[in-house]
Parts: C-alpha cells; structure tokens; sequence
C-alpha cells in the first residue's frame, strides 16, 4: 500500500470507475512516449485478454498516425504485422538467433513468403520464416503479461492493474520494469489512498 499512496502522490496512480475508462488512460498516457519511441515504454496487464487488447489498440494508433508499413501478415492468432511494429517473440529459435522473449522492431515484411525482418532491442537485425510464425510463436510486443516482462527493462511502465488486487510476486516484477517511471492503472471506484 505505501508503494501505492507513494504513487498516487507522484501522479503515477490513475484510479478510475470503469475497466474501459482504465485502459483507455493508460492507452492514452503509453502513446504520449510510446509514439516515439515505443521500444521504451511498455504495457503490462495480467491477463492475457488485455495484452490482447492493448496491443491491438496500440497497432491502431500506429496505423492511424502514418507510423506503419504498407506490406502485412497475419499470424495464426489473427494479429495483423507491418514494419515499424513490435513484435515478441514467444519461443526458442536458437538457429534463428531467436529466444522466448526476444523484443525488437519489424523493419521489413514480405507479403509473398509471408516473412518479417525485425531489429532486435539488443540491435541485431534477424529473419523470421514463415514456419517460425506459423508455429504460434509471435505476437504484437507494445503490451505484455506480468509473467512475460521478466527480466525486461525500459524506461517507462505502464500497468493494468488488475481487479481485487495484483498478487504480490506479479506486483513485483511489473512495478519493477521501469528505469525512469511506472504508472498504475486501476478500476476500483472505492480504492481510498490517504495522499496527504
């Protein structure tokens, strides 16, 4: 809690009454950095539903704003890849230089064999085959679980807390992504946090 009141005291808690009223916030406060740099600032929810939801929404605003390539793919789960994307990686493809959790940046895609350049956050430029993406293996990376961001640092965070209260390892790793800030974000019209 005094993790929470601390927050709240640097204007880093957003408290709202509605799910939908939350995650449009924290949409809106992510895309004031994350527009320029969305390699920088990341999303993280609890639920799969939301990183879903977040990174679908974070892909329409980089579409809407000139920030997306014209070429695309669509991977098994429906997700929709152009460059200037975020991408995860979510398994081992060590022949690849790829590992479960590798971040980067589409810099190129091939509509015809269906396969995606990417830039890596350590800075390695690497190709993802068709075969690899088809295998279920990568998603949209503005937004991740809790679970996935392990080991990750940027410079800003932005939590999706979730209803009746994050479980306390899940607390830990999300609030502790962040160089610089970690913004929370809650639904709980009756949360009370005494500031002053």
């Amino acid at each position: 809690m005094e993790y929470l009141v601390s927050a709240a005291r640097g204007r880093r808690l957003v408290v709202t009454e509605h799910p939908e009223q939350t995650r449009e916030q924290l949409l809106t406060e992510w895309w004031s950095h994350g527009k320029d740099a969305p390699e920088a600032n990341i999303m993280l929810a609890y639920r799969r539903f939301d990183v879903r939801e977040l990174n679908a929404a974070a892909h329409a605003f980089m579409e809407q704003n000139g920030k997306l390539g014209a070429d695309r793919i669509v991977v098994p789960d429906g997700e929709e890849l152009a460059a200037g994307d975020r991408i995860l990686c979510r398994r081992n493809g060590r022949s690849l230089g790829l590992t479960n959790g590798t971040r980067g940046t589409v810099t190129h895609v091939d509509p015809r064999n269906g396969g995606l350049e990417i830039k890596t956050d350590r800075g390695h430029i690497l190709q993802i085959p068709r075969p690899y993406i088809d295998a279920d293996r990568v998603q949209l990376g503005y937004a991740m679980t809790g679970h996935a961001a392990q080991g990750l640092t940027v410079d800003r965070a932005y939590v999706l807390a979730p209803s009746g209260g994050a479980q306390r390892e899940w607390g830990y790793v999300t609030l502790s992504r962040a160089r610089k800030e970690t913004h929370i974000y809650f639904a709980a019209p009756d949360l009370d946090l005494d500031v002053t």
